[in-house]
């Protein structure tokens, strides 16, 4: 982890503390996942289906073209992998990082936040740093792509109003509110 270099945080901190089940990490995945995009994991996969059509079509026109039928069955086989690869590395990474995940306290101020896992403190300004919202967590995101979630269930009524108004002044700030996520 980083340490604390260049950040000065300002105000009055709210301070969090919450060890993250699988199940919220696997959450934080998929809205970090959300917040990217996925137009090219959907244009790659309406592409598959479009190839997978073309050779099928080619198969049909012509029985003794074997490779439209192979190449179809390829491109289906891309396609359903697309669609389900992703979810199942996303699970298994949650898995294995609710194993060696320790409980986090979060002191999170004005300009940023602060992350001790018990061993070191990661800094992150808010300049650095993207904040991500949905009904159930806030999800911070580094430059590096490091993720760190807060459920929402583990932060008091009124720290919730005080982290809402904190992270409404933040240049990354992404509410996902109205978006429910499932697959």
């Amino acid at each position: 982890m980083s340490q604390m270099s260049g950040f000065q945080p300002s105000g009055q901190p709210v301070c969090i503390h919450c060890r993250n089940s699988s199940d919220d990490l696997y959450h934080g995945l998929l809205l970090q996942q959300k917040a990217h995009g996925q137009g090219k994991r959907i244009f790659q996969m309406v592409l598959a289906i479009v190839l997978a059509v073309v050779m099928f079509a080619s198969w049909l026109r012509d029985r003794t073209y074997t490779m439209g039928f192979v190449l179809g069955t390829i491109c289906i086989l891309l396609f359903l992998s697309i669609l389900l690869l992703p979810g199942y590395i996303m699970k298994h990474t949650a898995m294995m990082l609710a194993e060696n995940y320790r409980e986090l306290e979060f002191q999170i101020f004005e300009n940023g936040a602060l992350v001790f896992d018990g061993l070191a403190a990661d800094a992150l300004p808010s300049s650095e740093t993207a904040v991500y919202e949905d009904n159930q967590m806030f999800l911070f995101e580094t430059k590096g792509q490091r993720v760190y979630p807060i459920p929402k269930r583990m932060v008091e009524p009124l720290d919730l109003k005080v982290l809402k108004q904190f992270f409404k002044e933040y240049p990354s700030f992404y509410p996902f509110i109205d978006a429910e996520i499932s697959r």
